[in-house]
């Protein structure tokens, strides 16, 4: 369970990982980084309820099965499902149209309670057909907000604001 963790490592980002139980690689921000949580930060579980006894749970999330390449209504229709099922920590928005009129759009998960965080970026199909990236970057997305409480995710997004455009070319896809 540590996709996040793997695509990091992947795209030669391990310096970027906040010191953690996993984050053997890189070398671990100085004392006076700006990069990562404070010292003083308290990460929980990446939730959207408010504290207390009678708050509701966190809406379901999409499925999102990975036994086929996903059309482009089905990325919009999951991206803006996730942003709509986390609205507290995942936003949607569309970053323009393609050269076709095709919507180009991407998610931000930021549960690090800070307005203005580092952040990392994953994107997919950036030239055309290259639907396994697109596939790779949807399923950071579910990752990241399934497995909450997992100490690699959980250092993560305790640290950074994570974009995610899963198709970069939609004319190409």
């Amino acid at each position: 369970m540590r996709t996040a963790l793997c695509f990091l490592l992947a795209i030669g980002c391990s310096d970027l990982l906040p010191p953690g139980p996993s984050s053997s690689g890189g070398n671990p921000p100085g004392p006076d980084a700006s990069v990562g949580p404070s010292a003083d930060a308290s990460v929980g579980p990446l939730s959207d309820a408010g504290a207390g006894a009678d708050a509701a749970p966190p809406a379901a999330l999409p499925d999102l099965n990975f036994d086929h390449y996903h059309s482009l209504d089905e990325i919009g229709a999951y991206l803006r499902a996730v942003a709509a099922a986390r609205p507290g920590t995942t936003s949607f928005t569309v970053l323009g149209q393609s050269a076709q009129g095709r919507e180009v759009a991407y998610v931000v998960i930021n549960a690090t309670g800070r307005t203005s965080p580092p952040a990392l970026l994953a994107n997919g199909c950036i030239h055309g057909n290259e639907k396994p990236a697109t596939e790779v970057a949807l399923a950071l997305i579910d990752h990241l907000l399934r497995q909450p409480n997992d100490p690699d995710v959980e250092s993560i997004l305790g640290a950074y604001s994570v974009y995610v455009l899963p198709v970069v070319n939609p004319d190409g896809h």
